[in-house]
């Protein structure tokens, strides 16, 4: 029966994200799209030589219990950070000495941008934000070489909030009364170093953009860890050193959306329908 109900909601799942595969542009009249849902999104290589500093609420340190740390003695939060370093040996995507910070109990989502960058609990959700999302990635960066076949978004801050008021998780990889809090972590670290939702659901990842309280994901896949590797390309991050170079000494040619600061969040939704928004307007619904 239990497998027969699990069966039932991932086909649930998957029908909500895709059954509109269409990508969805949204612009004011007169202007053009914010920005390319398909233009990437990375950290700089300054930023991730060492590692970012993203820090843990400490409204989450009950979780965490000596039979769940690894050889190392790091929790399953740094656990997390540590998977997504390993998909390459040329960046350290975060720092993993499990920094904590004072949870933030902002009303509003945009207060997030105060110069640290954290992993936080919300008990009371945000009135611009769907109750549907489980938990979302807001990130701020600039746009950069716009126009160009390395278009991407710089990546400068980042949060990661979980929506408590509306949702249940856990930190037991056998329980089915909630959402394993672990995995969704994995799936939002992918998010925060620039990766977007999967679109091939036969494809193994922990970026398949639907979860269920019967979902354990708690390590990167072979898809995840060709994903990162292409969007940190070494080659590709040096022509856009290059270009991006070039577009500053040249003022007069610069396009005025280059160096543009841009809002984005993505939300992991419940209903498994997968919304992207930059600045407030919708330009990827899948």
């Amino acid at each position: 029966m239990q497998r027969t109900i699990q069966l039932f909601l991932i086909l649930v799942f998957i029908s909500g994200c895709f059954a509109k595969k269409q990508i969805e542009k949204i612009s004011k009249p007169g202007t053009t799209s914010v920005t390319s849902p398909s233009a990437p999104a990375r950290w700089n290589n300054a930023q991730i030589a060492t590692g970012i500093d993203i820090k843990i609420s400490t409204d989450f340190n009950g979780l965490f219990v000596d039979a769940d740390k690894d050889g190392d003695g790091d929790n399953l939060f740094v656990q997390m950070f540590k998977q997504w370093n390993g998909t390459t040996n040329l960046y350290t995507f975060f720092e993993t000495d499990g920094d904590t910070v004072a949870n933030k109990n902002y009303t509003n989502i945009s207060d997030f941008y105060d110069g640290e960058m954290g992993i936080y609990r919300s008990n009371n959700w945000f009135s611009n934000v769907s109750n549907q999302a489980l938990a979302v990635t807001q990130f701020y960066g600039i746009r950069r070489n716009v126009g160009s076949s390395i278009e991407h978004i710089e990546l400068t801050h980042a949060d990661i909030i979980m929506n408590y008021r509306d949702y249940s998780f856990t930190m037991d990889s056998s329980s089915n009364s909630a959402y394993d809090l672990p995995s969704v972590l994995l799936h939002e670290l992918g998010h925060f170093i620039g990766l977007s939702h999967e679109s091939d659901f036969l494809v193994s990842s922990v970026m398949q953009p639907y979860l269920s309280i019967f979902d354990v994901n708690r390590a990167v896949t072979t898809a995840d860890t060709s994903a990162t590797r292409s969007n940190y390309n070494a080659s590709l991050l040096t022509a856009n050193n290059a270009i991006k170079a070039l577009n500053t000494g040249i003022q007069e040619e610069k396009d005025p959306e280059e160096g543009k600061i841009v809002r984005g969040i993505i939300e992991l939704r419940a209903n498994g329908k997968c919304l992207h928004y930059v600045d407030g307007e919708l330009v990827h619904s899948h």
